[in-house]
This record gives structure tokens, sequence and C-alpha cells, in this order.
């Protein structure tokens, strides 16, 4: 299926960002199965009471696995510290997110790690600010990348 199939399939979902011919943006569980040679995991859910309500979901183990393994070349994983760094009280969510726990050692930067980025900036050097209440503007909001 192209990737404008897939937009015009899913109501919510704005039609006006330009993909190109073989780009997919697909959840999950629509991707079970497939592989690409490159993917992007988005998991930017950053606020802590909303990760501690919704972590059976969000770091539900075959959701990841899904995730992390249907690259062929290279995985791009775009995380938010407060995910990676939450801890579940339910020991089951716990184990079931070792993947997600696992994911900062593997590049050698645990959220309490004081490692130096291969890059850092602000959210601003890539977006133009929408002003939106009760948001972070781009100015405040950090970005590191880590390179494997």
């Amino acid at each position: 299926m192209r990737h404008d199939q897939n937009l015009e399939a899913d109501a919510d979902v704005t039609t006006n960002i330009e993909l190109g011919e073989t780009t997919f943006v697909e959840t999950v569980e629509r991707f079970q199965g497939g592989e690409n040679d490159l993917m992007i995991v988005s998991a930017t859910a950053t606020d802590p009471q909303y990760i501690r309500a919704e972590n059976e979901f969000l770091l539900e183990q075959n959701r990841a696995n899904v995730s992390f393994t249907r690259h062929k070349n290279k995985l791009i994983v775009i995380a938010a510290e407060s995910l990676l760094s939450h801890i579940p009280a339910d020991t089951t969510i716990y184990d079931e997110a070792l993947l997600w726990k696992e994911l900062p050692a593997a590049v050698g930067e645990p959220p309490t790690d004081s490692t130096t980025p291969d890059w850092s900036g602000s959210l601003k050097e890539f977006i133009t600010p929408m002003g939106a209440p009760g948001f972070l503007s781009a100015d405040e909001t950090s970005i590191s990348v880590y390179d494997l």
C-alpha cells in the first residue's frame, strides 16, 4: 500500500505532509510482519503521569519487539528520557518493558549517565514555534542524539 493510501485511510492524519513514494507511516500494529531498510520509531510520550497511566500499552514487549526488529539497515529511535527512565510499579509491566529499559544502555546513555551526546540542540532548530497554550516552546525542548 502506498503512503498516500495509508494517509487517506486515516481521517485523523494530516495529508499535507509530502512523503516519498516508498515512505510509509504506520502504527506498530499495522506494520506487524513487515520490514523496511530504514525504520524510525517515535516514542515521544513525555508526561510522567500519562506514561504511568498508559505504561502497560506504551512499554508492551511485543510492540517494542516489532518496533526494534523490522529494519534491514538502520533503526532510528526517537524517545523521551522520561519514557526511558520510567520504572513501572507493577513488576509484570517492568518485565514487559525490558526492551525499552535496555535501549539507553545500548546507546551508552542511561538516563542517569553524563555521557556527552553526539549532537544536542533545541527543537526550534527543526520546527517553527506554534505557541500552543500548555505546551513547552521549541526553545525549551532540548534534543540529544546518540549514535550506536
